[in-house]
């Protein structure tokens, strides 16, 4: 079976047709083209425009040898270029560039110009002597040392080659470096900081440095004095943050995280996104339990950056503090409150507000407790064996009150994805606020069990069911470890005691 088509569909599908394609082809009419060939760039431009060199090189094609030349001149009658099949001349003249033909725009390197790829064997010695002359000038004239031949003269351009250029300082800001120009980058009411004389000697010392290195020769490029500003900046910002949620921080510490490169060191994310963030860690927080909080933090990242690139080393992301200051937004956002920690350690503090934070996103659902309706209590009878140490948090010890005596093991489904994200809290694991453990428990694929010993929260289990067979998807101690040996023994008996009292209630239900 076959369908011929018709001529303009034929013609409408003719890329899936090579048949056709090769009709086509043979019917196209052949382009004339110059047997002799056009190279781009034959003769710059600004000599001999590309219309006028096209006109002359399409006459030479069609005339005979001893004629394929073209005498280009100016409007005087001075030669100014020739071109002749078979090879080029160029007719040259000398031009003097000096400064004032550099502030007038005349930047551009123009004998560096860049050969047609395919002629790169035949122009070799012109470049080797072209380079031989840029390193000859560049001996000669002001330049940045890491910028390209195309950037030659950009240290000689004034409309550059200036402060306000190079840093991006404002129009309205000082044009120097100094006390004044880095008052502008602070708040109104920060900036009696840099009148004092600790503060005022740095700024003074830094400042230096960029106009040191904006006039010395050897400056490899205007990046240096960027970089240098930019820390600068960077430092400000971090003062102005931390005064504005303590206004009272004594100047000392201030200095001291500037001496030991903390603010040049944290990149800059904001602290709080609301002034309801500002007022609780001005009340709970004290400003020296911060500063600790970011030094040791600085520390051991510098600890580990001594071979690290400058933007690298200085731009970290203390990513704990981060996600608390974020996590604490959203609860106080939510008119919720939260009571500070016992004490200040970032990850104890984070992990005090991350299940909270997570409920108030998270609407509480019910989850199935088909294994365990009611928690599962076991009586450890080996009293020789040394159990190893529980976590300090006690959150969930107010559920199921136990007697302290001996090693009392209890087994339990959570009641809802609350309390299993508090769970998830006390042993510092995520199968609290990971969706896809709650959804496969809701969805019956799998259980999650949860052991408690002497009232301590211990091992987070997954269990599925296969052929009338449960064993173990998942199991984890605190802070997602590993069992070893001992403790998984330890549990596969306590768990198998369990499922014996549980089959119990079951037949006397029945």
């Amino acid at each position: 079976m076959q369908f011929q088509l018709p001529s303009n569909l034929q013609q409408h599908l003719v890329k899936y047709d090579p048949e056709v394609k090769k009709v086509i082809a043979a019917t196209k009419p052949k382009v004339t083209r110059n047997n002799l060939g056009l190279p781009d760039d034959l003769i710059p431009p600004h000599i001999v425009s590309k219309e006028e060199l096209l006109q002359a090189v399409t006459n030479i094609n069609t005339e005979l040898v001893e004629d394929r030349y073209r005498v280009f001149q100016k409007d005087t009658g001075e030669v100014k270029a020739i071109i002749k099949y078979g090879r080029i001349d160029f007719c040259t003249w000398t031009d003097y560039i000096t400064k004032d033909s550099i502030e007038a725009g005349l930047t551009t390197p123009y004998w560096a110009h860049n050969a047609t790829s395919g002629y790169k064997q035949k122009v070799i010695q012109i470049k080797r002597g072209i380079k031989l002359f840029t390193d000859q000038l560049q001996q000669t004239i002001p330049h940045w040392k890491d910028v390209g031949t195309h950037n030659i003269f950009k240290r000689l351009d004034l409309k550059t080659n200036n402060y306000k250029y190079i840093l991006r300082i404002l129009e309205e800001r000082p044009s120097v470096p100094g006390v004044e120009l880095y008052k502008s980058y602070l708040d109104a009411d920060n900036r009696y900081i840099l009148d004092t004389p600790w503060f005022k000697r740095y700024i003074n010392t830094e400042a230096q440095k960029i106009i040191d290195a904006f006039h010395h020769p050897d400056t490899k490029s205007p990046d240096v004095l960027v970089d240098i500003h930019e820390d600068i900046k960077k430092i400000l910002t971090w003062i102005n943050l931390v005064l504005k949620i303590w206004p009272a921080c004594p100047v000392d510490y201030l200095q001291t995280a500037i001496s030991n490169d903390v603010f040049k060191t944290l990149s800059i994310y904001s602290l709080s996104p609301s002034d309801l963030v500002h007022a609780w860690l001005n009340t709970y927080l004290p400003v020296e339990s911060f500063f600790k909080i970011i030094t040791k933090f600085t520390e051991e990242w510098l600890s580990k950056c001594k071979n690290y690139s400058h933007t690298t080393k200085y731009n970290a992301t203390f990513s704990s503090l981060q996600d608390t200051v974020a996590m604490l937004d959203q609860i106080l956002t939510a008119g919720q409150t939260i009571d500070p920690p016992k004490r200040w350690r970032i990850d104890e503090f984070h992990d005090h507000i991350q299940t909270k934070a997570w409920t108030i996103k998270n609407p509480n659902q019910e989850l199935p407790q088909d294994l365990f309706p009611t928690p599962i209590k076991v009586l450890d009878e080996e009293q020789n064996w040394t159990f190893f140490k529980p976590k300090e948090t006690d959150q969930l010890s107010h559920l199921f009150p136990t007697p302290n005596k001996g090693h009392t093991w209890t087994f339990f489904q959570p009641k809802d994805t609350h309390q299993l994200s508090q769970w998830g809290q006390a042993v510092r694991n995520c199968v609290g606020t990971a969706d896809s453990y709650a959804n496969n428990v809701r969805s019956k694929k799998a259980f999650i069990v949860l052991c408690m010993c002497n009232n301590k929260p211990q091992f987070t289990v997954l269990l599925k069911v296969s052929d009338g067979v449960m064993h173990v998807d998942q199991i984890v101690g605190l802070s997602n470890a590993r069992l070893n040996d001992l403790e998984r023994s330890k549990y596969e008996n306590m768990f198998s005691k369990a499922l014996q009292l549980r089959e119990e209630e079951l037949k006397s239900v029945s």
